[in-house]
């Protein structure tokens, strides 16, 4: 296995195992997990945004030129539309009568196609570019942390027996590096314009995952280091731009 392959294949690995640690602090340490999960939701976040905006969003410029605004306006809608249909929504909430959340095995799915796209993502990055696709692995490497604890949550609350949540648990920490090896296999050698299309289309999914899943379950929380730690993600990820450039 080369390199090409063998790296995005590695870090897509590294990002799906969040989840399953995401899923440990929320099985062992339930009572203490909600304060620290805004914290991680917020560096998430703001991870997320900076990745979009400095890393993104410029790599795609430079393949499609004005027409990348188009094609992130698309991976914003199409994620939208993804949540509208499957009916999920990766949060938090403590009166679930107040969201419209599907059960047990359809929240299950719609989790698992999430990450799966995260993988193709992850495998679109790295083939622009090594170090867009470290960028962009530890985004989704940080967003999936709370998203392990989220998943395991949501299936819990639905009904879900606790081995059949561990076991979808796994299937979402799995379908990461499931959608890079997808994305590598069938489709070793992108024409240029495509895949500048999705990767904008990818960095459009990242500003939506942040502005509608993460910063609205941050705003809970009254604390300052919110704030400070949302700006720290964004600095994290121009600093780490401009070094590894």
């Amino acid at each position: 296995m080369n390199k090409e392959v063998l790296l995005p294949l590695m870090m897509s690995f590294i990002a799906g195992s969040s989840t399953i640690i995401g899923f440990l602090l929320s099985f062992y340490f339930q009572k203490s997990v909600k304060s620290f999960s805004y914290i991680v939701m917020s560096l998430a976040a703001g991870v997320l945004m900076g990745t979009a905006f400095f890393s993104i969003i410029p790599e795609s410029y430079y393949i499609l030129g004005e027409n990348v605004f188009l094609w992130l306006l698309a991976g914003f809608v199409l994620f939208f539309m993804i949540e509208v249909f499957l009916g999920f929504h990766a949060c938090v909430e403590e009166d679930t009568s107040k969201h419209n959340h599907v059960l047990g095995v359809v929240a299950g799915v719609g989790i698992f196609f999430h990450s799966l796209l995260d993988g193709i993502a992850i495998a679109l990055a790295y083939k622009v570019d090594a170090n867009l696709g470290f960028i962009t692995a530890t985004a989704i490497m940080l967003h999936e942390l709370p998203e392990g604890i989220f998943t395991f949550s949501i299936l819990l609350n639905n009904n879900l027996k606790v081995d059949k949540a561990v076991k979808w648990t796994i299937a979402v920490a799995l379908a990461t590096p499931f959608g890079t090896l997808l994305a590598i296999s069938l489709f070793p050698n992108f024409p240029r314009e495509i895949l500048g299309m999705l990767l904008a289309m990818a960095g459009g999914s990242f500003l939506y995952i942040a502005a509608s899943d993460l910063i609205p379950e941050t705003h809970k929380s009254r604390s300052t280091k919110i704030s400070i730690f949302f700006l720290i993600g964004l600095a994290f990820t121009w600093l780490l731009g401009n070094f590894s450039a």
